[in-house]
């Protein structure tokens, strides 16, 4: 079961670096959307679209990682209602939050996001993943009692510890670059279980012993285990 929402429209084949690569090919569709894929049936689906961002994203940039990049849409979040079992469903929101943007805007869309949480009836859990910033991520914390970071992501001293860029460059074996500002966190009567929190990088080995990137955001995945009842919940979050 799955749900998909269109966060986007490319009208470029991406930055200057993608750009060149792909010279004299078709971007056919261009869709560039969040997705959230479940084992239980999907009875609910809303988008909701994030702070406005049109003219930023339609302007070709001039410098920087996106330079010669342009899109049509803006950044969403999308809200699935998964039904376990019978009086147990589960709200998985998957957002992308646009982490160049000034930091009330930030908080505005957490507290967007948090409003449209309380706005479903009988949820047992609440697991919010995603491409955001970290402000948008404690902002969510704070005003919808989300689980503390350091339940949902590694901390490293005082600060919760982002995942990671993975590039897997003519094929050679992986490697981490730098940080990506993906969360994973969660509310209701549920709790992480102790040491069921890590990091994956998303890549598979070919053929010549040579490896492939799956995507170039790491995975988090984590044990919730639901109060008052031993079952547990394996969740992977890939954010984009």
């Amino acid at each position: 079961n799955y749900a998909y929402g269109v966060e986007f429209l490319e009208l470029t084949n991406g930055n200057g670096k993608e750009i060149n690569a792909t010279l004299g090919q078709i971007n056919e569709v261009g869709y560039h959307g969040n997705v959230v894929m479940s084992k239980w049936p999907i009875v609910e689906t809303k988008v909701t679209r994030l702070h406005e961002l049109y003219e930023h994203l339609y302007k070709s940039k001039g410098t920087g990682q996106d330079a010669g990049e342009r899109r049509l849409g803006g950044r969403m979040a999308m809200y699935t209602r998964t039904r376990m079992a019978k009086d147990r469903d589960i709200l998985v929101v998957a957002m992308h939050g646009h982490g160049g943007s000034k930091t009330n805007k930030l908080q505005k869309d957490a507290r967007t996001i948090c409003a449209d949480i309380k706005s479903f009836s009988n949820i047992t859990a609440v697991f919010v993943g995603g491409d955001m910033a970290g402000v948008l991520a404690d902002t969510l914390r704070n005003s919808c009692n989300m689980l503390p970071l350091n339940e949902t992501n590694t901390f490293r001293g005082k600060r919760a510890a982002n995942t990671w860029r993975v590039e897997c460059p003519n094929g050679e074996k992986p490697r981490a670059r730098f940080e990506r500002g993906d969360w994973l966190v969660a509310g209701g009567a549920i709790a992480s279980k102790e040491d069921s929190i890590k990091t994956i990088h998303p890549f598979r080995k070919v053929p010549d012993n040579k490896y492939e990137c799956i995507s170039d955001h790491s995975m988090i995945e984590f044990t919730a285990v639901f109060g008052g009842d031993s079952s547990t919940l394996a969740a992977r979050e890939q954010a984009n």
